[in-house]
């Protein structure tokens, strides 16, 4: 999955605006999604970044790992779809 359409992802399950989905992708590509402490790392940096609470990093947390792994999973379900 390319940038702009994780944003876009981001954007609609989230309801933060793309240019808000934007800044918090930008954020999160500093953190491998693998991880214990990568998670504690990125939701630190999102609640000092974006002022944010801790729920509402968590929640961001859990949106971008369920749209990483549903990426993953139609990677494997479908590995050559849309390449010509």
């Amino acid at each position: 999955m390319n940038n702009r359409a994780f944003v876009e992802a981001f954007s609609k399950q989230s309801g933060y605006n793309l240019e808000e989905s934007k800044k918090i992708s930008k954020l999160c590509d500093k953190f491998f999604i693998v991880g214990k402490n990568n998670k504690e790392k990125l939701i630190q940096e999102l609640i000092n970044e974006m002022q944010l609470t801790e729920e509402e990093a968590n929640r961001i947390y859990e949106i971008r790992s369920s749209i990483i792994s549903q990426g993953i999973k139609d990677k494997i379900r479908h590995p050559f779809h849309g390449q010509e």
